[in-house]
């Protein structure tokens, strides 16, 4: 195997480095947090970022994995799905008396056995990734209570 080198055609400059889109990204953010805790005295107290973070916690579930996904060029449409069926699947789970104890750690196993067989389909088929994870985001679907309309969107 041959070796390559690679080699930088420009010198380094801070200049080029500071002023790239990333940069002006954290620059814009420093900017309207100064701004927003000189205007509030409540924007930087403990209790307005424990509740701004709680906020967006539940939407971080399901942002972060497709997130990774994404990142590595691939999209993966059924984690929603999955998430969307973890709430169902506890409401099946009280409703017939089971504990919530045992309902918890049953949901889930139930959530990582989907996000497992939803892997190996992928990893294993030769199919596109997107129809793999079409089908499983349909199959996830309750079809007592969803139904597609003409369009493709669900409706009760």
């Amino acid at each position: 195997m041959e070796k390559r080198l690679v080699r930088r055609t420009k010198p380094f400059s801070w200049k080029s480095f500071f002023l790239q889109w990333e940069w002006m990204l954290v620059l814009i953010f420093i900017i309207v947090n100064v701004i927003n805790a000189a205007l509030s005295p409540y924007y930087m107290n403990m209790d307005n970022l424990r509740d701004a973070t709680m906020s967006f916690l539940d939407q971080a579930f399901i942002v972060w994995p497709m997130a990774c996904v994404i990142i590595l060029g691939e999209i993966d449409i059924s984690v929603a799905s999955i998430v969307a069926l973890s709430p169902v699947i506890m409401a099946d789970l009280y409703r017939m008396g089971v504990p919530m104890e045992l309902a918890i750690p049953i949901n889930l196993a139930v959530g990582t056995i989907c996000g497992l067989v939803n892997g190996l389909l992928i990893v294993n088929s030769s199919g596109c990734p997107r129809q793999v994870t079409w089908s499983t985001c349909l199959s996830l679907v309750d079809d007592r209570h969803a139904t597609p309309n003409r369009a493709g969107i669900f409706v009760r």
